[in-house]
Formats: structure tokens, C-alpha cells, sequence
């Protein structure tokens, strides 16, 4: 149930992943216009599958620069950033 909730929070309000590194872990961020969700698929050529509970991305411009995705767990919140642009 736990788990749920916290995914629940990060689709309803993208930008939650950006304000819980700014202001709870004091982690900088980059200027941006806009936070979308994306897909949550983050397989890699090798044959490993990795999924993310939830993907933001954050755009300037109309333009992809960066992004965050967490897996939650009720033990911990795992984030992961990307800055710079799609591939």
C-alpha cells in the first residue's frame, strides 16, 4: 500500500521529484519550464529489463534536457538524474 501511494504522489504531481532534491537534499537544479511524466520502460540493449515506478522530465523550450526516475520501496526512495539531451 505504501508503495502505491508514493507513485501516486509522483503522477499526480511530477514536479515532486525536483522539489524533494532541492529542499530536502539540497541538490541544485537546472532552469526548467516544465516537468512531464514519461515512460516508465528503462531497458538497455543488454538483455536486463529495468523499470522505474515513476519518470519525470523536465523541458526548456519545448526541449528535453533532463530527467529524474524513482523506484520506490517502503524501505527507500532510489532516484536517479540525467541531464542533458534525449537520445
Amino acid at each position: 500500500m505504501q508503495h502505491d501511494v508514493l507513485v501516486e504522489l509522483f503522477k499526480n504531481r511530477p514536479s515532486l521529484a525536483t522539489e524533494l532534491l532541492a529542499e530536502s537534499l539540497h541538490v541544485p537544479q537546472p532552469d526548467f519550464d516544465e516537468v512531464r511524466l514519461a515512460s516508465i520502460e528503462l531497458t538497455e540493449v543488454q538483455p536486463a529489463e529495468y523499470r522505474a515506478d515513476v519518470v519525470a522530465v523536465l523541458y526548456r523550450n519545448e526541449n528535453r534536457f533532463a530527467s529524474t526516475s524513482s523506484k520506490c520501496s517502503s524501505a527507500s526512495i532510489t532516484t536517479n538524474r540525467t541531464f542533458g539531451p534525449s537520445i
